[in-house]
């Protein structure tokens, strides 16, 4: 298989991992509804500044976007919701889900089920108000919402309050802190410490194992005080105010609890919603039963369930009817204490029943069961993914050592292939040939015996040098130095008039202990004899020159002879030819000892001629003694 098309079933086969994982779902978009359009329309709201609240969700229905038109219509009910206007409500969160029929908006779709939540509990139907209530909490997974997700959780909580089911109200309550206490909202942890400090209350006279309920009630209101007066949010004040009066009241406090109450009467504006004023009307109330001041009593007690019928909170209604029914029965007035106590029976019954109880318990039952379904779900869609992961990963392993493999050849041909040119190459045989022609004339022409002797020593010299540098990796200076003097006094017998040259080293390189590969010079000083020198009217001169820069070794070859530009006017492919030569020396040496090995070729400052300047780094003869130095 060619590893591109490997690569590509890889990407195909991870990407089809992930599609396992995911779950189609058709979201609307409104570009408009920004967090900071959000937080705007909630401070608002949580100030009591309803107009303002009400002018953004205005906005929003103007749109012609259909989403942004659901988004306005579910501000609109929230609003509402918070001004306690029920049925208002109720209207405006069903205009929006209507125009969310076949999609859904991560706020507005919570946010409409939540407020339907509140509106059927409220009219005393628990098992729809519960539905819509776990469809808000179902909605709220897909957008991290702490606000939302804690006001659902208490809408949870207050319908099994309503139904008496104190404990798993309680549960709820607390999980809608456990949210709140992950953000730094205050008026967020105003709000759950005050839900709970209700719950304690509502529990302390039904749960007989928890008459501690009281006192948690009475410090968690406190707790919830101090978040609510840093936020300034009245709402939350006055809930906690209405909490520690009704635990005044059951501490037998009733002077105390007159004086919550006063407190309370202050924060009454217009703008404060029936449920909030039918609840310190009841606190009121409760303070003069207690006092035995029923007539006042009474009074303030038809003032809070005309509050509670504003807004037709049947739970609230069938609290108060009962708490009249005990003012009137204290005051003597029996027949309306009669009265009242059989509408409240006929209120408890209807709310509080058998039937309510099993609905609301298998509405929760299903949504567990939904909820652990679904986690069933995602775990063998997680374990299929992890399975199909660790195949991807495999064959993503098999594919990068096959990867690492074909580099490893590659490279090894590459190298290969150099050492096979060097080795072709190590010496342009035509100097052979020419040598030897040059000898063969001088045996001829002079009767030196002792002349040709040496000038066959040194010819031999090269040639053994030549043939030993096909094995060896690296030679001394000292000895390249050596092979280089007797290659040009060689060449010089060739061309006796034709140049002269010089080889030396800086004082401070160490000929005899630092290395360099064999051959790497010399195709240089070749190309400055055969060519630089070749029919120039002056007398030729070739320097080679070693010596230390840095942490390298430098070695130029400078000639005088014709110089770049008449050799590329000429066409000679001489320096391309020693170039190549050399490239594939370096490009050895770089892949034995990743060094920055390299060469350049150009024209020296007098312009005459050609430099050649090479960079090899400093090898040694004993390197690790030298490491330890």
């Amino acid at each position: 298989m060619h590893l591109n098309y490997l690569f590509r079933f890889i990407a195909l086969l991870i990407l089809s991992c992930t599609f396992f994982s995911l779950q189609a779902q058709t979201a609307c978009l409104c570009a408009e509804f920004t967090l900071d359009v959000r937080k705007r329309f909630d401070e608002n709201k949580v100030a009591l500044n309803y107009e303002a609240a009400n002018a953004i969700a205005d906005e929003f229905k103007k749109s012609e976007i259909s989403c942004c038109q659901a988004i306005g219509f579910a501000l609109e009910a929230s609003v509402a919701n918070a001004r306690a206007l029920t049925e208002e409500s109720r209207l405006s969160a069903l205009s929006a889900l209507r125009i969310l029929k076949e999609e859904y908006h991560p706020y507005a779709s919570a946010e409409c089920n939540r407020i339907l939540g509140v509106y059927y509990n409220r009219q005393g139907n628990p098992d729809s108000s519960i539905y819509f209530y776990y469809k808000a909490l179902d909605l709220i997974k897909f957008v991290d919402d702490p606000t939302q997700q804690s006001m659902v959780y208490t809408g949870i909580s207050s319908v099994f309050m309503n139904q008496k089911q104190y404990e798993k109200g309680i549960y709820f309550t607390k999980k809608a802190l456990t949210v709140a206490l992950g953000t730094t909202k205050t008026s967020l942890l105003a709000q759950a410490y005050s839900n709970l400090a209700i719950a304690y209350f509502y529990s302390y006279d039904t749960i007989a194992s928890k008459k501690s309920f009281l006192d948690s009630a009475y410090t968690t209101a406190l707790e919830s005080m101090k978040y609510a007066r840093k936020a300034g949010v009245p709402v939350n004040i006055i809930k906690n105010y209405v909490t520690l009066g009704d635990v005044a009241t059951k501490r037998l406090n009733f002077k105390e609890a007159l004086l919550y109450s006063d407190t309370l009467l202050t924060y009454i504006t217009p703008k404060t919603n029936a449920n909030v004023r039918s609840a310190i009307f009841s606190l009121r109330a409760a303070a003069f039963v207690g006092l035995n001041e029923h007539q006042k009593s009474i009074e303030w007690l038809q003032k809070g369930l005309e509050q509670a019928m504003i807004v037709n909170n049947i739970f609230l209604i069938r609290e108060i009817k009962y708490k009249l029914y005990e003012a009137y029965k204290a005051s003597g007035s029996t027949a309306l204490a009669l009265q009242l106590l059989e509408q409240y029976k006929v209120l408890s019954d209807s709310l509080v029943t058998k039937e309510n109880a099993e609905a609301i318990s298998e509405m929760e039952q299903k949504y567990n069961k939904a909820e652990n379904e679904l986690t069933i779900q995602e775990l063998a869609a997680q374990k299929q993914f992890y399975l199909l992961l660790s195949v991807a990963g495999l064959l993503a392993m098999i594919a990068f050592a096959f990867f690492l493999r074909q580099q490893s050849l590659r490279h090894k041909k590459t190298v290969l292939e150099a050492e096979q040119r060097l080795n072709r190459a190590r010496m342009n045989p035509h100097f052979f040939f020419n040598a030897l022609t040059s000898l063969q004339q001088t045996a001829l022409q002079q009767k030196d015996g002792l002349m040709l002797a040496s000038r066959l020593s040194q010819f031999s010299d090269v040639m053994r040098k030549t043939l030993e540098s096909t094995y060896q990796e690296y030679t001394t200076i000292e000895e390249e130095m050596e092979f280089l003097r007797q290659y040009l006094e060689i060449q010089k017998n060739r061309y006796p008039i034709a140049f002269d040259f010089s080889i030396e080293a800086q004082a401070d390189v160490e000929i005899d202990d630092l290395l360099i590969p064999p051959m790497i010079i010399q195709p240089f000083v070749e190309n400055s004899i055969e060519h630089g020198m070749s029919g120039i009217d002056w007398k030729g001169h070739i320097a080679v020159r070693f010596e230390k820069r840095a942490d390298e070794l430098y070695v130029e070859v400078l000639d005088n002879g014709k110089g770049l530009q008449a050799e590329k006017v000429e066409k000679n492919e001489h320096i391309s030819w020693a170039s190549e030569i050399i490239k594939d020396r370096i490009y050895l040496l770089a892949t034995k000892v990743k060094s920055k090995a390299r060469f350049t070729i150009g024209s020296p400052a007098s312009g005459k001629g050609v430099l050649v300047a090479i960079y090899l780094p400093l090898l040694y003869k004993n390197m690790n003694v030298r490491k330890n130095a």
